[in-house]
Order: C-alpha cells, then structure tokens, then sequence
C-alpha cells in the first residue's frame, strides 16, 4: 500500500508545479499585453500631444494672419479715408478758385463796362459839341447869305453882288461859298453853289430867295424828344424783324424729293417736310400734308410703287387706312422706308462710345445718336460721362464731388467737360490734346 502511494504524491506535486507554471505563464502574458496597450495607449497619447501642439501652431499662426489682416484692413480704411479727406480739401479749393475766378470775372467786366460807360459820355459829350459847332456855323452861314442877299437887293445890280461885304474879307467870302451845299427843291437831287450864282445870275437869286426868304434859326436838338425817336426806330426794327421772318417762311422752297433710299435719308425727309409745313401753319391741313409728300416721292421703283397707289386712292377719293391722318402717314412710311436696325446700333453704339478726339467731337456725335434713341436723362449723361477721357473724368468728379448731378442735364454735363478740357489745354499747351 506504502509503494503505491508515492508514485500518486510525486504525480500530484508535479501536475501542481505545471498548473502553477501556466498560471505564471499567464499572468506575464498578460502582464505583456496590458505593457504593450500601455505602450500603445502612450504612444497615443502622444500622437495627440503632437496634433494638440499643431493645433496649436496652427491657432497661433491663424490669429497672427487674422491680426495682419485686420491691419491691413484698417491700414486700407485709413488711406481710402485720408484719400476722400484729401479730395475734399481739394473741391474745396477748387471752389475756393471758382470763387476768386468769379469775383475777378466780376470785377473785370465791371472795369470794362465802366470804361465803356465813360467811352459812351465822351463820345456823346463829343457828339454834342460837333452838333453845337455845326448849328453854329450853319447859323453864321445863314447870316452871312442874308446879308449877301440884302446887298444885292439894295444895289440892283449884277456887279454889286461881286463886291465884298463889308467887314469880311474876299478869300473868306469864297470859301463860304465853295464849302456848303444848298439843298435843291428836288428831293432827288443836291445842287452846289457855283461863282455864277453868287454873281447875281437869276437862277442862283431865286434859289436863295426861295430858301432864305425867311432865315431861321436852328435850335439844338431837345433831349427830350430823344426817346420818342428811340422808341419809333424800335418799333421800326420790330417790325421790320416781322417782316422779315414772315417773308422767310413764305419764300422757303420745298425739301428735295425723296429718292427712295432707306436709312438716315427716310427721317431726314418727313424731318423736312414738317418744317416745310410749320412755316405755313394756317395753310396745311392733314390732308394737304399727305398730298405733298406723296407727290415729292420719286426714285426708285420701290418708293413710287408704295406712292402711287395711295395717290390714286387720294385723286378717286378711296379711303385708306394710311390717308386717315398724319400721324398714320408717317408712321407707314417710316415702316415701309426706315431702316428697322437703326434705333438698336444707335443703342449698341452710344453704350460703347469712347472719346479719340477733343470734347466737342465727342459731343457732337452723341448728340447725333441720343437724338435716335429714348434714353432718360439720367441714362444719356451716364453713357455720355463714362466715354469721357479719363483725365476729364478726374476732374468732373472733383469738380462736381460736392453738387447733386441728377440736377443737370446731357447739354450741362458738355458744356462743363469743354471747360474742363480748355483749362486742360492752356495749362498743357494751346492745341495740345490729351490722349489718356
């Protein structure tokens, strides 16, 4: 029994140590897995340390960038702010000089019209010291033919007349008669005084007595009556304007026949044709207006084709939708003759419209295509400043930096653009024109 049971022990102690050895075994493998999670937990860790510094940097880095643009940003406000500040000193100036120009320009022209002013009271100071002188030597002359005459009839004698009148010397006498001229009973006509006649020939005697029989004196001429006189050549002038501006509306000729041609030429005519008949209002009616024009159509087949018909329908009195009045007229001949693309290129090219030349170019063809579109004022001075020069530009907007634009028309905004570019001129050099 003794033997048997020992093997069991030495068994038993064995199958122990090999339990006791797997629980080791298991406990460093799990010792291992729980190091290396924690290896792996640290490296985790940090990996996170690493993002978190990034982060950081990177937080870091986008405030800078934020604060440098906030800087800049404010850096720009500042310029745009010390730029509009610097304009406005600068249209204040320029208003200043406007000013100053103004009241220079006022000053001038009060200097100018006191000079003419004071040049007028001398000419008329002038003018009635010669009255006065002529009335007194007409006066002398006068006397010293009276006596002349008074002689001549107390001698009775043609040779009396020759001799010199008392207290006046011959050469003296003889002037007096070679210098005046004695108006003739013809109204046509001025006679001078010859040596005959002062020698006593009959006809020189009753020329004189004729005239001179009763001598009177020639009073200066009365202040008074002046404006009389000015009011009547006034009315005259007025008058005569009248006069002449009827007779040009009556001897204005007829437009040219309308040759059939399409475009520009079409508006040109039925332009014409209604001046033609404002000049004679009171004689065209509706009817006497479609009349004209359809019988100043000639050309081309196309043309005559389209009038003829309706002159017939006219001359047989048929009704006609385009005969019913004036209006309908044009608007069927515009349909029929004008070119259907001429508004819209008229648009498309006051959009794109730039200045290559001086100003008055410029405006001379916008004008010509603002006439052929509908455009608002607003919209034609918008188009109109836009092609401007820039330098031109430049200056309206300091010029104009301070006033309400939508006050003033296109014809305005030229006018002031002329300006600008004459001062331009004069400062650059007279006639030379600025490209930029």
């Amino acid at each position: 029994m003794e033997q048997e049971s020992s093997p069991t022990i030495t068994q038993g102690t064995t199958t122990q140590e090999v339990v006791l050895q797997d629980v080791v075994d298991v406990i460093n493998s799990l010792i291992g897995a729980v190091a290396e999670k924690f290896d792996r937990v640290e490296a985790k860790i940090s990996d996170l340390n690493t993002t978190i510094g990034t982060i950081k940097r990177d937080v870091r880095k986008m405030a800078n960038e934020l604060g440098e643009r906030s800087t800049e940003k404010e850096t720009t406000v500042h310029k745009k702010l010390n730029v509009l500040y610097e304009q406005i000193e600068l249209g204040k100036s320029l208003q200043e000089e406007q000013e100053k120009m103004r009241q220079n320009e006022t000053e001038r022209m009060g200097k100018a019209l006191r000079g003419i002013q004071e040049q007028y009271e001398s000419v008329q100071a002038q003018n009635i010291r010669l009255e006065k002188g002529f009335y007194e030597s007409l006066e002398k002359t006068v006397d010293a033919i009276s006596s002349i005459t008074k002689v001549t009839a107390n001698t009775g004698a043609t040779d009396a007349v020759t001799s010199t009148p008392v207290g006046v010397p011959e050469p003296a006498t003889r002037t007096h008669a070679r210098l005046f001229r004695i108006a003739s009973p013809s109204p046509d006509r001025v006679s001078e005084r010859t040596d005959e006649e002062d020698r006593g020939r009959v006809g020189g005697k009753k020329q004189i007595g004729s005239l001179f029989e009763t001598p009177s004196r020639k009073e200066p001429v009365n202040e008074k009556t002046k404006p009389q006189v000015s009011a009547a050549v006034s009315a005259a002038n007025t008058t005569m304007a009248t006069i002449t501006t009827d007779t040009a509306k009556a001897i204005m000729k007829k437009p040219a026949e309308y040759d059939g041609k399409r475009g520009l030429i079409t508006r040109s005519f039925i332009t014409k044709m209604e001046t033609y008949f404002r000049t004679r209002e009171s004689l065209w009616g509706d009817e006497e207006k479609i009349y004209a024009t359809l019988t100043n159509i000639g050309g081309t087949d196309t043309a005559l084709s389209w009038a003829l018909p309706l002159l017939k329908n006219y001359n047989n009195g048929v009704d006609h939708p385009y005969l019913e009045g004036w209006a309908a007229f044009k608007e069927a001949f515009l349909l029929n003759f004008d070119d259907p693309t001429y508004t819209m290129r008229a648009n498309e090219e006051l959009m794109s419209i730039q200045q290559s030349g001086s100003v008055h170019e410029y405006a001379t063809r916008f004008r010509s295509l603002a006439a052929q579109v509908t455009w608002d004022k607003n919209a034609l001075v918008a188009a109109f400043k836009k092609g401007l020069k820039t330098y031109i530009k430049q200056e309206l907007l300091r010029a104009t930096l301070f006033e309400d634009e939508t006050m003033a028309n296109l014809e305005q905004w030229i006018a002031l653009a002329l300006k600008v570019e004459g001062v331009h001129w004069r400062h650059t050099g007279s006639g030379k024109k600025e490209d930029a």
